[in-house]
């Protein structure tokens, strides 16, 4: 009997918090986690077997919930070549054609997302591996929030105008969890 009463307290407790939690605005500020695969179009000095993976962490600011409007974030992303790169494409001089290079970028993105929330267009300027310029467009899709938290879709592109001579695209589809 005493075990009932405890449930149905917290039940009663549940039933109770929830509606003032769900009721609450978004927060301003948000934090996302994705991983995906990735893409590189490649130049005549890196080989073609470009397939691999992404994954980004972004920390957003957003206006009020219900607001269309600018909305900026910083961005931590890496791209990382797949396990089956490893073979070795020999050069006519000699040696292996090299892969696609693994690449870390930390970029500030200025975007738009309208009041609902569903979806973000961003692009932005960084820094690759320290030292190259970083040119960054994304679009991601979200769901609905649910208690402050959206599943969302994420499509990335990202230029290096000038990695070692070389112009490289990196092209990457993710999925994620969001956190407002």
């Amino acid at each position: 009997m005493m075990r009932r009463s405890r449930a149905l307290g917290v039940v009663a407790l549940l039933v109770v918090v929830a509606a003032p939690v769900r009721a609450q605005e978004l927060w301003p500020v948000s934090l996302e986690i994705s991983g995906g695969l990735s893409w590189v179009l490649v130049s005549d000095r890196f080989r073609g077997d470009n397939g691999g993976f992404s994954g980004s962490v972004v920390a957003g600011v957003h206006g009020a919930e219900g607001r269309r409007g600018l909305t900026g974030a910083l961005e931590l992303a890496a791209q990382v070549p797949g396990p089956f790169t490893d073979d070795c494409v020999v050069r006519p001089e000699g040696g292996c054609v090299p892969g696609p290079p693994d690449v870390s970028t930390l970029t500030a993105l200025l975007g738009w997302e309208p009041g609902q929330g569903r979806y973000r267009l961003a692009g932005g300027v960084g820094a690759a591996g320290g030292t190259y310029l970083a040119l960054v467009s994304r679009a991601d899709l979200y769901s609905g929030a649910r208690h402050r938290s959206s599943v969302f879709g994420s499509a990335r592109a990202m230029v290096l105008p000038s990695y070692r001579g070389e112009t490289l695209v990196y092209l990457s589809l993710g999925v994620g969890l969001r956190v407002r």
